[in-house]
């Protein structure tokens, strides 16, 4: 079976503070998945922007 290609909406999700979309994002990264740079930028400046962290 192949990995799932995993979206910055996912990850962004696990770091919202929701904790029901945060459970439901944690059960789908213990499945495994790919993670493009690219996304992990996306994901770099929307927490920096959006949830102001350092």
């Amino acid at each position: 079976m192949r990995d799932s290609f995993l979206d910055s909406n996912i990850l962004l999700y696990f770091a919202s503070g929701d904790p029901d979309k945060a459970d439901r994002v944690a059960e789908l990264l213990a499945l495994g998945g790919v993670v493009g740079v690219q996304i992990l930028n996306e994901v770099a400046v929307v927490c920096r922007r959006k949830f102001s962290y350092s």
